[in-house]
Parts: structure tokens; sequence; C-alpha cells
């Protein structure tokens, strides 16, 4: 891996973290919706970068949490789990960190 593609996804890392542990400060309201679409514009920028995904990178780390993985979110199952929005959103910005983060390792 490049030593600029390190980088920014070191810098992703870091953004996504932060927007974890400070949830009202990124988003308003503090929900799944939200935080679904402002991930997937955090991925078409990347993209637009030259830095590509694969659903296969994400799909370990939801059946990992026992979850179904497939082309939707895994919003709905984690609500079905009893989370509260504010909960859901905590998880899906833990599993987009742990995304990024094999990417960044090179691991899959």
């Amino acid at each position: 891996m490049s030593d600029d593609r390190r980088a920014v996804l070191g810098r992703v890392i870091e953004v996504l973290e932060s927007a974890r542990s400070r949830t009202p400060m990124y988003f308003s309201p503090v929900e799944p919706n939200v935080v679904i679409h402002w991930l997937l514009g955090v991925r078409i920028g990347l993209m637009a970068n030259g830095i590509d995904w694969s659903p296969d990178d994400r799909r370990a780390i939801v059946e990992a949490r026992g979850l179904r993985f497939g082309a939707s979110w895994e919003a709905d199952q984690l609500a079905d789990r009893g989370l509260s929005p504010e909960q859901v959103v905590d998880e899906l910005l833990s599993i987009e960190v742990e995304q990024w983060r094999r990417a960044e390792e090179g691991s899959p």
C-alpha cells in the first residue's frame, strides 16, 4: 500500500472516530439514516480519489456481530435488537471504523 493511501485512510479513521465520540457535533439529528447518508458521502469521496472498497471487506465485520450481511445497512437489524437510535449510530460508526482500519492494515 502506498504511503499516500495509508495517510488518507489514517485520516479517514481519525474523522470516523471523532464522529463516533462526538456524534451531536457531526449529526443532527443523531439518527441512523443521517449517519448512513454521511457515510455514503465519505465513501463516494474516497472512491472519487481512487480509494475503493469492496462489500466483502465489510462482510466479516458484520457477520462477527451476528448480523446478516446484505445490500442494505444493518440499522434495522440493530434496532430490532432493542438498540436506541444513538446506539445504532455508534455501532454503524464502529463497523465503518473497523472496515477502514482493516483496509489500512491491508487485511480482508
